[in-house]
């Protein structure tokens, strides 16, 4: 439906209809307003789409892996660490080159998002509901299996902001969460939209879901049960995204993060 090129009147450059301006005189395109003043997407062109969710979903397990060949350490936690906070680095700095090249003008969009006040009171709203749920979906898990611990992501995460707190709020609540946000939702979940919104919701929340599936685990009914709160949350964002753009989504996910990680601290300094 959306992936068609409007020619700039100004310049006579082709480009995709949906973006906001002419990618090379920078002219406004009038032509997408209506649908822009419902949604506040960012539209780059597909396939930069395509390439961002590819990047961040296959190109994070490449660099993991690569990376892991290069530690030489047998403490799992230091090897986690190192593993981790490179490949998200690494990442980060990749796909805001994918968005830059070779014009800043997609990443202006995405950084005026930020200049957007509401976005953030959107986003904590976002945050609250995002917590409510989780401290729900814990409850019933209580309820169905007492004594259950959490799901194998958690416990990763647990272990390395106890062992690397700093390290952890750079990566787990600030870099983490804008990898995921480009990815997911500027990525696959506007590459989908532009086909239905019903398919961009549904893919991008089950895939959002099952990244954060440990299949590994050696309790895999825990895994499902946990599974729930995560597919809610892509929704949450995917919402969030796709109503109030980027910074309302980054920031929820950000806010939900930096949560976890003072939560664990927290809870480890009472029960120490």
């Amino acid at each position: 439906m959306y992936f068609k090129k409007r020619q700039c009147p100004n310049c006579e450059t082709k480009y995709d209809e949906m973006s906001d301006y002419c990618p090379h005189c920078m002219a406004r395109n009038e032509d997408n307003q209506d649908f822009k003043k419902r949604h506040l997407m960012s539209f780059l062109p597909w396939w930069r789409e395509l390439l961002l969710f590819l990047t961040g979903w296959l190109g994070l397990l490449i660099l993991q892996i690569t990376i892991s060949l290069f530690v030489r350490t047998d403490n799992k936690v230091v090897a986690s660490m190192m593993i981790n906070s490179l490949s998200y680095a690494i990442l980060f700095l990749i796909m805001i080159t994918i968005v830059v090249i070779p014009t800043w003008a997609y990443l202006r969009d995405l950084l005026n998002k930020f200049k957007i006040g509401w976005a953030y009171l959107f986003g904590a709203v976002g945050f609250t509901v995002l917590t409510s749920m989780s401290f729900f979906t814990s409850f019933i898990i209580q309820l169905i299996r007492p004594g259950a611990g959490s799901g194998g992501n958690q416990s990763a995460v647990v272990e390395l902001v106890l062992n690397y707190p700093l390290i952890s709020v750079f990566i787990i609540g600030i870099i983490g969460p804008l990898c995921e946000e480009l990815t997911y939702r500027v990525g696959l979940f506007t590459l989908l939209r532009r086909v239905h919104p019903i398919l961009a919701y549904a893919v991008t929340a089950l895939l959002f879901g099952f990244i954060h599936f440990d299949f590994t685990s050696q309790d895999i009914v825990l895994e499902f049960l946990y599974l729930p709160n995560y597919i809610f949350a892509g929704l949450c964002f995917s919402f969030l995204y796709e109503k109030k753009g980027f910074a309302a989504s980054s920031f929820a996910h950000i806010l939900n993060n930096m949560f976890s990680i003072v939560l664990i601290l927290l809870t480890s300094s009472i029960g120490a």
